[in-house]
């Protein structure tokens, strides 16, 4: 235990003083600066914007069931297998604790303040991520490259849009960086290595127990870990134990559902996301028949510039790292990071049936290499980089002799200018998306209908439709997408966004909306940023009031759960820490000691975090007389 961690030998009076870690007390002042910017960045205004989108809302549902009965299904009463329930769990503790109990279990009830009190623990988990960004830049170069790294992240106006919403991809990126954080724990022997890695993988197992797109950090790691532990070095142990502990960690959830739920469904599920992931189904996304990828990246090139400049510079750094990446198994682990994600998700982008969160995974990774490649990319290492491939560059005639020069010379300035350029374009966009800006065009709308429309009436939707069953509670939601559905139907009141009609969302056709606005008398419109212009249409004359509903009558009521109860998960989830727990243990009793004392064998050294530029050249390999067990 001593090889972890060493405790020095101190008196109780210095230990209280705080005079003995000054440095550590800066540390803890400076994350938790950057936990706060983070965390407001998030919370201000969360009630104002952005509008509630759909998976939000049945994730708070979600949320409320497991605190309210215990069980992780929809409303529907149906168990969850889209989705890992990792995330459920923490939002049902989160809810509990901040008062989530008083939402109705089996109604609607207030969805608006439901999803406004979820919120807020995504700005914690926001909060927390700029903190371990820091740490993890830290640890990968210096901390001005930590410092560089959560600046560019806490008020990124992508980021911060999908860390305002109840949603799943804040946690699991914040345990894939934390995950990668112990991963890069340098070893010197094999206890170390091994217990680093189980504790890198249980982590990298919760992220993908809350979203199975994160496999691609523990699957980068397990590629560049295989390439160390063939040249037997503690890295390579500790990487490929990470990366398989965190892929077998996934297997909890299907053993849970096939113990405690619909098996049959869970694959079927599983198999209509991977047909979308690769576009073989489009249901959603952007490639959709009539929807152009083009023109939607086009329309949020205002709101989301700096991100997608920073998704393009996280490229370029991949292809810059590239020449250096032999220097060490860090800068290696980036190249080959950042060389699976971008082409991953240009297929998802350009083929496959991807949404816009999905880029989540995508942005913290680019920031990563952005901020490695300025931070830690001296001139020196371009030099060592020039003479290595120094064949390859005479062979195609490519003359770098005055690169590190010039990279000596302007790249302060080049960070400068990438600040001076992003900084001030995020915080105009976020005081105008969240300081000043409101959206909630649903919450006007429903105030409206719901003491202008009878109750009991029927609401055609436009967009997606589940929404509609917390926005009209009070109401029959009718979902037609033909004027002959629509007529067959008697449906009298029509919400119409254009933005759901031209980016094909939900089932109603631009011939209904036509129909629509050139027939019916508009009751009712509203703006918002999230989408756009809404209006509620009514065709015909005012309804009368349906008998037996009153604007106070009860909502519609959804049923008990029957299966699918956390119980079943949290003991699969506990007796596989406690299985780890085991191994880990006789790991620790049993496994060899060896500590380096043979010239050729050399120890892998922290890269300097006191000065840009200065790196170890050193790595840690295993002894060839040897075997790693």
């Amino acid at each position: 235990m001593r090889d972890l961690i060493r405790i020095p030998r101190i008196s109780m009076k210095k230990l209280i003083s705080l005079e003995l870690y000054p440095a550590l007390i800066r540390e803890i002042g400076l994350i938790g600066l950057l936990f706060i910017t983070a965390f407001l960045a998030v919370f201000w205004r969360i009630d104002q914007a952005p509008d509630l989108f759909t998976d939000e809302i049945l994730y708070t549902r979600l949320g409320i069931r497991v605190i309210g009965e215990g069980a992780l299904v929809w409303d529907s009463g149906r168990q969850i297998v889209i989705h890992p329930p990792l995330f459920f769990l923490l939002e049902g503790a989160y809810l509990r604790f901040f008062g989530g109990s008083d939402f109705p279990l089996y109604q609607p009830g207030d969805i608006y303040a439901a999803v406004h009190l979820a919120r807020g623990l995504n700005a914690i988990l926001a909060g927390l991520t700029a903190g371990m960004l820091y740490l993890l830049g830290k640890r990968l170069a210096n901390r001005p490259t930590g410092l560089l790294i959560a600046a560019l992240f806490v008020i990124d106006p992508f980021g911060v849009r999908i860390n305002r919403r109840a949603m799943l991809e804040t946690l699991a990126m914040l345990l894939i960086l934390a995950g990668l954080y112990l991963a890069l724990i340098k070893s010197t022997n094999r206890r170390r290595a091994i217990a680093i890695g189980i504790g890198s993988g249980l982590f990298f197992g919760a992220a993908l127990l809350t979203k199975e797109i994160t496999f691609t950090a523990p699957l980068a790691v397990l590629i560049s870990g295989a390439w160390d532990l063939l040249r037997r070095r503690w890295s390579g142990v500790t990487a490929v134990v990470a990366a398989g502990l965190g892929f077998l960690s996934y297997w909890i959830f299907p053993a849970w559902v096939l113990i405690d739920g619909d098996w049959e469904r869970y694959l079927r599920v599983k198999s209509l996301a991977l047909q979308r992931l690769f576009g073989l189904i489009q249901i959603s996304g952007w490639n959709r028949p009539g929807v152009s990828l083009f023109d939607f990246l086009q329309q949020r090139l205002v709101d989301y510039g700096s991100s997608y400049f920073l998704l393009a510079l996280g490229f370029l750094a991949t292809l810059i790292l590239v020449f250096i990446a032999y220097q060490d198994n860090r800068t290696r682990f980036l190249v080959i990071w950042g060389g699976f994600l971008y082409p991953f998700y240009a297929f998802v982008a350009l083929f496959g049936s991807g949404n816009d969160q999905f880029f989540y995974f995508l942005l913290l990774p680019a920031l990563i290499l952005t901020g490695y490649t300025l931070g830690s990319l001296s001139a020196d290492r371009w030099q060592q980089a020039i003479s290595h491939h120094a064949r390859l560059f005479q062979k195609i005639k490519l003359n770098l002799t005055s690169l590190p020069r010039f990279w000596y010379t302007y790249r302060q300035r080049v960070l400068l200018g990438l600040l001076i350029l992003v900084m001030p374009y995020n915080l105009i966009t976020w005081w105008n998306s969240y300081g000043v800006g409101v959206d909630h065009a649903y919450q006007d709308l429903a105030t409206f209908v719901r003491t202008n429309v009878p109750a009991g009436e029927k609401i055609n939707a436009s967009g997606d439709a589940a929404k509609f069953q917390y926005f009209f509670p009070y109401h029959q939601i009718a979902d037609a997408g033909t004027i002959a559905e629509a007529q067959a139907g008697e449906i009298r009141y029509f919400v119409l966004a254009p933005k759901d009609v031209q980016a094909r969302y939900g089932r109603l056709t631009p011939e209904l909306a036509n129909w629509i606005t050139s027939r019916g008398e508009m009751l009712f419109a509203t703006s918002g940023d999230s989408y756009g212009d809404i209006y509620l249409y009514r065709l015909g004359p005012a309804a009368e009031p349906v008998p037996g509903f009153t604007p106070d009558a009860v909502q519609r009521e959804f049923p008990a759960a029957e299966l699918a109860f956390v119980e079943g998960f949290i003991a699969l989830c506990g007796l596989w820490l406690l299985l780890w727990s085991g191994v880990a243990g006789w790991l620790w009793i049993t496994a060899a000691e060896y500590q380096p004392s043979s010239p050729d064998v050399v120890q892998e050294d922290e890269t300097s975090t006191s000065q840009v530029g200065v790196v170890s050249r050193s790595s840690e390999q295993l002894p060839r007389s040897r075997r790693i067990v």
